[in-house]
């Protein structure tokens, strides 16, 4: 098969609450880690990384967690878990010079941008 002389694998991707995408696998050099595909889907998966989980070949049962250096074979299914976005708070120092626009008439307001 192409694939094994050029030694490629297929990774197939399974996004939380959903199954596996068998039509459209990520394709992928043989000995690959879950941190170069992570690092190839969007370099935030390597940044947020939490842990992944596996079904295949390359680990020992079904949906095991595994971390970034964890070797992929062909044809697993890789679900990766990032960590929830970090919310930006607003400081209260922000919202006081805020406020002074909106009760003093004679103060611009800024830029709505």
């Amino acid at each position: 098969e192409i694939f094994n002389k050029l030694a490629l694998i297929r990774i197939y991707l399974k996004p939380q609450g959903r199954k596996a995408d068998y039509e459209e696998p990520l394709i992928v050099r043989k000995g690959s880690t879950v941190k170069e595909v992570a690092g190839k889907l969007h370099r935030e998966f390597v940044r947020n990384f939490r842990h992944a989980k596996v079904w295949g070949s390359s680990v020992k049962f079904e949906g095991q967690k595994v971390g970034l250096d964890h070797v992929l074979n062909d044809g697993d299914v890789l679900r990766i878990i990032v960590k929830k976005p970090i919310k930006i708070v607003v400081e209260r120092e922000i919202l006081i010079p805020l406020k002074s626009y909106l009760y003093n008439p004679c103060l611009r307001a800024p830029p709505i941008s």
